[in-house]
């Protein structure tokens, strides 16, 4: 859900950057800064942002192992090494 609060137009938030950046921290939550009535930026806390990345490298996990697990059973009278070697070399993987 998106406070009022949360919304700041880019005239606001030169004016008050550093208030925007301590509510951003404090609350957790994104600010949105608007341009005449349109999102323009969203600013996070580190914190939000890195919790973002770490869900999109799970996501990204998630979907290559659901792939790979994919072609493997395709694959069923390929050897098991041959096997791991594609999915190494498909994925960019350190063996």
């Amino acid at each position: 859900m998106i406070r009022t609060t949360d919304i700041t137009s880019f005239t606001e938030y030169r004016k008050r950057l550093k208030e925007h950046h301590s509510m951003v921290k404090e609350t957790g939550r994104p600010l949105y800064v608007t341009n005449k009535g349109e999102t323009e930026a969203v600013v996070l806390s580190p914190d939000a942002f890195n919790e973002l990345l770490d869900l999109a490298e799970l996501a990204k996990l998630a979907e290559m192992a659901a792939q790979s697990e994919a072609e493997l059973n395709a694959e069923s009278g390929v050897e098991a090494k041959e096997s791991y070697r594609r999915l190494v070399e498909k994925n960019k993987l350190q063996p």
